[in-house]
């Protein structure tokens, strides 16, 4: 009887094993099968999928890994900083429509021209695209090292006549000051040549004052010169670690840029003139609209 009871008991946890292991592949089943099409919107169009050579047309949302919005095609999203943050170089659109392109043609990334291909129409899924998929690594030639502390002419000729007015709404006349687009102190006419169409403006800051430089950072008057090279001016930059990842600014010749490292003790900082989607994951949102009939 002891060895009937033994082999019973035995046969119980045998069962009891099975039956765990049963609902363990089950539930791995389940948690596989939300991992692949969890990101996807049940398909719900006609049955007509995108091939290679279709024309086709796609609402998109594209953000970074940490939910910041770069660009969208739906207006819901530009409008709704709330629920979709938005990352340092997202720039509102004119009109919100539709991305229009045919696959196979090298129009867009290759990793979304992929994540679009055999979708259905009205299927909406998920996709990440690697910068190998996307635009690339960054060019290390594209991050410039600008000192904290700048030394600046006091005597500046950028502006003709035409572009002094269109800046500050008012005629080239020696004697007229006004405030400086660029770093906010009080600037001069000081000469206007007619021959070479110039404006030769003179600035004049205050020794300590305050600026705040092109909407973006402040900046300090630490030195004024007039005997030395015409007149210098000399600036500090008061940006700090804590300004890192969120400046987004345009230098003098319209060129974009990240301030992405400051180093006070070295007295530099970090300017980076790669687009902000290089080098990162890109997450994108992506609804097929359209197969264009051709």
């Amino acid at each position: 009887m002891a060895k009937e009871k033994d082999s019973e008991s035995i046969f119980d946890t045998k069962m009891i094993i099975t039956i765990i292991l049963a609902i363990v592949i089950i539930s791995a089943g389940v948690l596989g099968y939300k991992y692949l099409v969890g990101t996807q919107d049940p398909f719900t169009g006609s049955g007509q999928v995108a091939q290679m050579g279709d024309r086709v047309a796609i609402n998109y949302t594209g953000m970074f890994e940490d939910g910041r919005v770069f660009d969208t095609s739906l207006i819901d999203v530009a409008d709704n900083d709330i629920l979709y943050p938005k990352a340092l170089s997202f720039q509102e659109k004119a009109g919100y429509q539709p991305l229009i392109f045919t696959i196979g043609e090298n129009e867009v990334i290759d990793g979304f021209e992929e994540g679009v291909l055999n979708m259905g129409i009205n299927q909406t899924k998920t996709i990440y695209v690697p910068p190998e998929k996307g635009y690339g690594d960054a060019n290390p030639d594209l991050i410039e090292e600008m000192s904290l502390v700048e030394v600046l002419p006091m005597y500046t000729s950028d502006l003709n006549k035409t572009a002094f007015k269109d800046a500050y709404l008012l005629d080239a006349v020696v004697g007229t000051t006004v405030t400086d687009i660029n770093w906010g102190w009080n600037a001069t006419v000081y000469f206007v040549d007619e021959y070479l169409d110039e404006v030769i403006l003179k600035h004049e800051p205050a020794m300590g004052e305050i600026l705040h430089y092109n909407k973006a950072w402040d900046c300090e008057v630490i030195g004024i010169d007039s005997s030395s090279n015409g007149g210098e001016i000399t600036i500090r930059h008061l940006l700090t670690s804590s300004d890192e990842n969120k400046i987004y600014l345009q230098d003098d010749m319209g060129r974009p840029f990240i301030v992405t490292d400051v180093d006070t003790d070295a007295g530099i900082a970090a300017l980076d003139f790669n687009r902000e989607v290089v080098g990162k994951t890109l997450v994108f949102k992506i609804t097929l609209v359209q197969i264009i009939e051709e």
